[in-house]
């Protein structure tokens, strides 16, 4: 079946794209903690 490949494709695209995007937003998150933590100490 060759349009199943690239379903498969598509979805792996997506899930890999969703987890980096939480990733980024954590270590975001955790600068910004960070920086706030020192300014307000």
């Amino acid at each position: 079946m060759p349009g199943q490949k690239e379903a498969n494709y598509k979805e792996n695209f997506n899930n890999t794209r969703e987890k980096h995007y939480q990733v980024s937003r954590n270590e975001n998150n955790e600068i910004f903690i960070t920086v706030h933590y020192i300014m307000f100490q």
